[in-house]
Parts: structure tokens; C-alpha cells; sequence
């Protein structure tokens, strides 16, 4: 609250795959009835990657889109880039 409130959150790279974590796990508090929506109105991703970590597969199943996570994180508005020479670009898709 001291330097807020927070439009987006931004993250590149690994940044990003931390957002994106960050807002599903709120999400999920939200779901369960455990705390408040995020703070932020928007994720803004430059070169993200879908998060692979262990604990949140089943949040983020393989070859899923943010629309299949559980909770939607697409119920928050995000942005991404990735540049067409970037060899992770399918799997970022």
C-alpha cells in the first residue's frame, strides 16, 4: 500500500513465469474462499513460458492454455510477447 496501487505486474523470462504463478496462486486463495482478488488489474509477459514446476502441474497441465488452469488465470487480463526467432516461441504458445 505504501507504493500502490499496481496497474500490471510485468515479467520477462523467468519473471514471467513467476507472474504467472503468482497470480494463479491468488486466484486459487480467491477460489477457496481464502483471500482477496489480486491487486493488480493485468500480467504483462514478455517471453514467458507456461510454468512446469511439479507443484503446479495440476494448475497448468501440459499443452493446456491458461483457459484450462485451475482456477482460470485467463479471468485476469494479460498481454504476451514473444518474438518470432525465439526458440521457445511454440512452447511459449
Amino acid at each position: 500500500s505504501e507504493h500502490g496501487p499496481y496497474d500490471a505486474l510485468v515479467g520477462f523470462s523467468q519473471g514471467a513465469i513467476m507472474v504467472t504463478m503468482l497470480t494463479a496462486r491468488a486466484l486459487q486463495r480467491v477460489a477457496r474462499g481464502e483471500g482477496a482478488p489480486p491487486a493488480w488489474a493485468c500480467n504483462v509477459l514478455l517471453s514467458a513460458l507456461p510454468p512446469r514446476a511439479s507443484p503446479y502441474a495440476p494448475i497448468f497441465p501440459p499443452g493446456g492454455s491458461p483457459l484450462h488452469a485451475s482456477p482460470p488465470i485467463a479471468r485476469l487480463p494479460a498481454i504476451a510477447c514473444m518474438g518470432r526467432q525465439d526458440p521457445f516461441a511454440p512452447y511459449g504458445r
